[in-house]
């Protein structure tokens, strides 16, 4: 985020945050949360908002490369977690007294 707090808001600062995001998001896809507001608050401030839109873009090609490699090679854009935990048709009070259970045995 240091990139952010620097005052001079440049393309290059914006391809950088943008950047550095896509990895962030490579590494936890909810890690990019954070950065919204800031590549957010950096685009509006450009003059050029056209040419900061594709500089924007091109800082994300990291992730979107990784997001077409996930759908071709594992069939999934999102990670193995996120499908194990949507759809189980586990009642939640069944998954609420497990919970309570592992917490009284830990």
């Amino acid at each position: 985020m240091i990139v952010f707090l620097q005052k001079k808001f440049t393309m290059n600062r914006l391809l950088l945050l943008s950047f550095i995001a896509s990895l962030a998001t490579l590494n936890r896809q909810d890690c990019i949360l954070p950065y919204i507001p800031a590549l957010v608050y950096v685009y509006w401030k450009l003059k050029n908002r056209k040419q900061g839109f594709i500089y924007l873009c091109l800082g994300f090609i990291p992730l979107v490369l990784w997001e077409v490699f996930s759908i071709f090679y594992y069939g999934f854009p999102f990670p193995n977690t996120v499908y194990a935990k949507l759809g189980t048709g586990i009642w939640k009070t069944d998954l609420i007294k497990q919970g309570l259970l592992y917490f009284a045995y830990s």
